[in-house]
């Protein structure tokens, strides 16, 4: 193996280690308490197994030509870490869909997730991604369809690849990778405008009723709590300079939450898919330092998604530092709030 390979097997399997062990934290320390997360955490833990799955199997390929230091590998062995690598992968960019969807169905449509709900969408994000990936075992065409890239570390689809067989897989796997691209675009769109008209009528009704409030019973403050529709509340206490709402924070909360998490995923898949693509429409195998660059930014997001889940996701965070989070009430997951009621302060 020349040194070029070797400094990149070195570098890839350095960063998988990282990756992995991250990721098992997570997995670790929140798997015995798996039913008190909410069920976008619940989904989150989710991407980080399927993004361990692909992990596991890139750590062993370069880990293995390291010890050997050589590029020679068994092809049924590459063609199984192919379809676990791409099952993976497939998954963890449908996870991200799902977790899209799920704000998208609360924050927007004001629905409520039900765990129901949350098992089927999973289910159909990996029975999809598994059969999309064991497409060429499916039709006896792993041997070409699945080979080794040139960079001598990664089991994937032959891009390129011009038979009818390897066509179906790298067309199902490039609709899976697109498709979820466009949607998450809709949906944030909407979540953004859908919780930009919600902040703006926050601050007018907290504003006008409180000057009622004030005028109408003078050295009393009455603070009304209304029902906003979807099992919680807003206060009519107004917003004081510099501070947002309860009910605007949280909004803010879980928006921003999911924005990192698959922003931070769709940025560091942008490079592959990049490769890929151009892979597809020429016909051609891309050039080894390519394939190099796009392969280790995408393992360089495998290692940012956990950290951005300890960052933004707080349910998983005080799980993995030990910390019992303060009981209070829930409306992300449409747990029902307190019921309209007028409180008097004197």
């Amino acid at each position: 193996m020349d040194n070029p390979h070797l400094a990149y097997s070195w570098a890839k399997s350095i960063v998988d280690s990282i990756a992995l062990a991250l990721n098992f934290v997570i997995i670790l320390s929140n798997s015995r308490l798996l039913r008190k997360l909410p069920h976008t955490s619940v989904l989150i833990f989710t991407l980080c197994c399927s993004d361990s799955l692909a992990l596991i199997n890139s750590w062993i390929l370069t880990t293995t030509h390291i010890i050997r230091n050589t590029l020679d590998y068994d092809k049924k062995l590459c063609q199984i870490h192919a379809f676990l690598i791409t099952g993976g992968c497939l998954l963890s960019i449908n996870l991200c869909s799902v977790l899209t969807f799920l704000r998208y169905k609360m924050i927007v449509h004001c629905q409520k997730v039900t765990t129901k709900f949350l098992v089927a969408s999973m289910s159909m994000a990996t029975f999809v991604s598994f059969v999309v990936a064991g497409l060429p075992f499916l039709l006896g065409s792993q041997d070409v369809s699945y080979a080794m890239q040139p960079s001598g570390d990664d089991c994937t689809s032959r891009w390129h690849g011009r038979d009818p067989e390897t066509l179906t897989l790298v067309i199902s796997a490039i609709t899976i990778l697109a498709v979820p691209l466009a949607g998450m675009g809709f949906a944030y769109y909407q979540i953004y405008r859908k919780v930009s008209t919600t902040f703006e009528a926050f601050r007018r009704v907290s504003t006008f009723s409180y000057e009622s409030s004030s005028q109408s019973a003078p050295g009393r403050t009455s603070v009304a709590m209304k029902s906003n529709g979807s099992g919680g509340t807003r206060s009519s206490i107004p917003p004081t300079k510099g501070t947002k709402s309860e009910e605007e924070e949280k909004q803010m909360k879980l928006l921003i939450q999911s924005l990192a998490i698959v922003g931070v995923f769709v940025v560091g898949w942008a490079p592959y898919f990049t490769f890929a693509m151009m892979e597809v429409i020429s016909g051609v195998a891309q050039p080894t330092e390519l394939e190099f660059a796009a392969d280790f930014v995408m393992q360089l997001n495998f290692v940012a998604n956990p950290i951005v889940i300890l960052v933004f996701d707080e349910d998983i965070r005080n799980n993995v530092f030990g910390k019992k989070k303060k009981e209070c009430p829930s409306f992300e997951e449409g747990h029902v709030g307190p019921p309209n009621r007028a409180v008097t302060l004197k």
